[in-house]
Parts: C-alpha cells; structure tokens; sequence
C-alpha cells in the first residue's frame, strides 16, 4: 500500500474543489473513479501518459473538465498495476468519499 501513497495525495487535492452536498460530492467521486478506471485500462493496453493528456481536446482547455481528466489520468499512472479496472475504480471512488466525511 505504500506505492499508493501519491496515489492518495492526488487525490486528496480535488477535494478543495468538490461543491458542497453528498448527493454532488458522490457524483463527483463517481466521475473521477469512472474516468480513472477508463484511463487505468488504456495505461495498461500500453498507452503512456503523455499521450492521454495531450489527446484531450483543446476545447477543454482550462476547464474543470481538463483538471478532471488530469486528475484521473495522474490517478491511473499511480495506482498498482496488479489491479483490474473495477479494482482501481472502487479503491479510487472510495477514496474520494471518505475525504467528503
């Protein structure tokens, strides 16, 4: 569990900018660990990084979407590799609903 101590840390720092409200905080946990996971199995069909972040769409440029995707994607790369999608998912959305208490 020690390699995923940045993985925690990452996460940790969308907190400051969840709206209020569990019912929107949940959504929000939800979207990250969904888009983690998606990003999870393109890192482990071979994809690097780089090529995950300069493959959102310029449209998005300084939105909450763009830090979104880039939290998610920065999760994907710090999370175990011996873990399956699902895994990474339910370990990430839980993470962010326990720094909503």
């Amino acid at each position: 569990m020690t390699s995923c101590k940045p993985f925690f840390s990452i996460l940790a720092l969308c907190f400051f900018s969840l709206p209020a409200g569990a019912q929107q905080a949940a959504k929000q946990c939800e979207m990250i660990s969904a888009m983690t996971g998606d990003y999870y199995a393109q890192r482990q069909a071979g994809k690097a990084k780089q090529e995950l972040e300069q493959a959102l769409p310029p449209a998005f440029a300084d939105s909450e979407f763009e830090r979104t995707a880039k939290l998610a994607i920065n999760l994907a790369f710090n999370v175990d590799d011996s873990l399956n999608e699902e895994q990474v998912e339910t370990r990430v959305f839980d993470s962010c609903m326990q720094h909503q208490q």
